[in-house]
């Protein structure tokens, strides 16, 4: 049977985000007076999370605490250009506004906090193809932990046979995985380039946004 219901990650996936985050992140480090990270060092960890990078990015010991501080200070931060350079991915657009047309049910389960989510979706004109929005104030536990896919499911009132959950990190097919549905892994997004995401356990496999949006067209039986 086809896919009926396609949930995506945001960053890396769906979106190319780094611009903004990027800026927010060096301009964190500067302000606790930690030298910057290059685009790429951070472009390759931005869906690890930010506080995987503030993490690597210290120069000295830093405490869970100081993390959770400096973390806040960079949402502080970014939440006043989230959406900045923000891109939909080539053909990925236009692949909404057909599937939602032929009522292929739609949603971005995402680690992003709302509050920077919501602005880039609605910048970049995604929330009028969108049926749920799922960041982490909507559940106790993000991915790897499937508990975000499994409220958009049942939001939707999607069956798990029928749902695809598209990631560009490892965690997203682990989340995948767990909550039962299959998973296309997009190896153009933001992950560790000394990981071959084609080793990643996922259904299906993209090496670029054309090609994840061929597999999703076929997979959801779509008509030209």
């Amino acid at each position: 049977m086809a896919i009926n219901t396609v949930l995506f990650d945001l960053d890396g996936t769906l979106v190319d985000s780094s611009e903004g985050f990027i800026l927010a992140m060096n301009k964190t480090l500067a302000d606790h007076d930690q030298a910057p990270m290059d685009d790429d060092s951070i472009r390759e960890l931005i869906s690890a999370g930010a506080r995987i990078i503030i993490q690597r990015a210290w120069a000295e010991e830093i405490s869970r605490e100081q993390i959770e501080q400096v973390r806040n200070d960079y949402i502080r931060e970014y939440q006043q250009y989230p959406e900045r350079g923000a891109t939909v991915y080539p053909g990925l657009l236009e692949w909404l506004k057909h599937a939602n047309k032929q009522e292929i049910k739609l949603g971005v389960v995402t680690n992003k906090p709302e509050c920077l989510a919501n602005p880039i979706i609605e910048s970049l004109g995604l929330s009028q193809y969108l049926d749920v929005l799922i960041c982490p104030d909507h559940v106790k536990t993000v991915k790897p932990d499937p508990e975000g896919i499994l409220l958009a499911m049942n939001r939707l009132e999607s069956d798990p046979a029928l749902t695809l959950y598209c990631g560009d990190h490892s965690k997203d097919i682990a989340a995948a995985a767990a909550a039962g549905v299959k998973s296309l892994a997009c190896g153009y997004g933001f992950y560790p380039r000394e990981e071959n995401f084609h080793d990643w356990p996922a259904d299906y496999h993209a090496d670029n946004s054309e090609q994840a949006v061929h597999i999703l067209t076929q997979l959801c039986n779509m008509s030209d």
